[in-house]
């Protein structure tokens, strides 16, 4: 019966993944005009977490993330989503996904913007059903009152509050976020990252984020995945042992600063730099101990 139960929380899992890209010489150990981007990676996601991708630029976390989302397909081993493939869990849209630059429709007011994805998916609902789930979901993400307001209105931060609300009204149980507040500024950027655990708090959707900042990571998620250079792989997990709710006062807490240290040290040696410390290798022989 913990088996059982243990399988079921797992909603996205993959094993021996390979993801490449057909005709590419870019990179090493290209075969029959493709390459391999990604090699054997393994994955486990429990349903209803945070977790995050992070490692050197380029190392293939936005074709991982890709892959989860079904916009890429495996040229070796296995990814499942939900129980079903990455294309069938989107089809069913179970994924919704939020990448760095918020892509709206110009001529469009935020409203609009929001139900944009759903009208496409599910033209059935009618207009004013598909505008009530947006407008629930701007108010989701503190955007109550800028219904009307077209994107040359709103601030980078509020496009992006816009580009989330949209993923969310199509309802899906898993968020895809691919370094979206990478281009914003500091402060911004860690209202966001409060405003993305108070959604997170409040529907529990599962989230896998891609970002390049180690305090991002830490703030946000239960576990840090560190992935190394091509052909990528997951070389560490990382469990952050902070408890939610999670706030501006965790990155006092001594737990934050050691997790970071452990993940710079990751960082630094999948770039080649240094080889992580005994320490480092600890922390992650007892993450996957308690695996």
């Amino acid at each position: 019966m913990v088996a059982e139960q243990r399988a079921t929380d797992i909603l996205i899992s993959a094993e021996d993944l390979a993801l490449g890209y057909p005709g590419s010489a870019a990179f090493p150990g290209t075969t029959g005009g493709g390459t391999n981007v990604i090699e054997h990676v393994d994955l486990k996601v429990r349903r209803g977490a945070i977790v995050s991708l992070i490692g050197p630029s380029g190392c293939g976390k936005s074709t991982l993330l890709k892959a989860i989302a079904g916009l890429v397909a495996p040229t070796g081993g296995t990814i499942r989503v939900g129980g079903t493939t990455p294309s069938e869990a989107a089809r069913r849209r179970q994924v919704g996904m939020v990448l760095q630059d918020a892509t709206l429709l110009p001529w469009k007011s935020a409203l609009d913007n929001a139900g944009f994805l759903l009208s496409l998916a599910a033209p059935e609902l009618g207009r004013a059903e598909i505008r009530r789930r947006a407008g629930e979901n701007l108010r989701l993400v503190g955007l109550e009152g800028a219904e009307g307001k077209l994107p040359r209105q709103l601030s980078g931060g509020m496009k992006q509050r816009v580009a989330i609300a949209r993923a969310l009204t199509l309802s899906p149980e898993i968020l895809l976020l691919d370094e979206p507040f990478g281009a914003l500024d500091a402060i911004t950027r860690e209202e966001m990252s409060y405003l993305l655990l108070e959604i997170w708090e409040r529907t529990q959707k599962t989230i896998v984020l891609v970002t390049h900042s180690i305090d991002e990571a830490v703030l946000l998620c239960s576990d840090v995945h560190v992935m190394g250079a091509r052909p990528a792989r997951i070389i560490e997990r990382v469990t952050v042992p902070l408890p939610y709710p999670r706030d501006q006062h965790s990155f006092e807490d001594a737990r934050f600063r050691e997790t970071e240290a452990v993940l710079r040290e990751h960082l630094l040696a999948s770039h080649g730099r240094a080889h992580a410390p005994q320490r480092a290798a600890n922390q992650g022989a007892a993450n996957r101990g308690a695996a």
